[in-house]
């Protein structure tokens, strides 16, 4: 593997977490509605005999969801303790994941960083129609200069009050409605101001999409 030349044009973000191994067939309970790629994978034997779901999915013999709900949360703790909470969905969610799922289910309004390229008819604006709203991000600042959010491949989100930080794997774009896939969330102040500190600007309210 080599890192791509196309790979320092964009941003990107990848959150790294140790689970135990009675986790295995939680995570693999996700893949049935996300629909991941594989770019490589080990399952020892011993393993396979134990998490039947994996053993499915990586030997893509397992079912994916075909029936409501479309929508899974799932309750993770880390090896060192943390709690963590997955919000997934399959492709027949046919819904945004952040207006429609995770901001009524934390409870938080959110601000979210996601891909923006793209027709204009695809891309969802702030939704400020709804009780728990969403803002979109539209341009983030480092010490060593800003960039927009048409620069930045990373998907995440982080409640406007609270701790909460998402980082996953879906736009704001109609286009994703068809799409599975998900976020993972945890509640930590510390990390939740190190994301809300960079946010420079947010898209006010327009058109709501329909």
């Amino acid at each position: 593997f080599s890192y791509p030349h196309s790979g320092t044009v964009y941003g990107q973000s990848i959150f790294c977490i140790s689970l135990p191994y009675t986790s295995i067939e939680d995570v693999a309970k996700i893949m049935t509605f996300t629909y991941p790629k594989f770019y490589d994978f080990y399952l020892p034997p011993t393993f396979s005999s134990e998490n039947p779901i994996m053993t499915g999915i990586l030997s893509n013999q397992q079912k994916h969801v075909t029936s409501p709900p479309f929508q899974l949360e799932t309750t993770f703790h880390s090896t060192d303790g943390v709690v963590l909470h997955n919000f997934a969905k399959s492709n027949d969610f046919h819904k945004d994941l952040y207006d429609a799922y995770l901001a009524p289910i934390l409870q938080e309004s959110l601000f979210v960083e996601t891909w923006q390229n793209g027709p204009d008819s695809d891309t969802l604006p702030s939704n400020c129609s709804i009780k728990f709203q969403v803002y979109n991000i539209q341009m983030i600042r480092f010490p060593n200069g800003d960039f927009k959010e048409t620069k930045d491949h990373s998907k995440w989100a982080v409640s406007r009050t609270g701790s909460w930080i998402c980082i996953g794997d879906i736009n704001r774009q109609s286009t994703q409605f068809h799409r599975g896939g998900g976020t993972m969330c945890m509640s930590d102040p510390h990390v939740w101001k190190e994301y809300t500190n960079i946010i420079r600007d947010i898209e006010t309210c327009g058109p709501i999409f329909g």
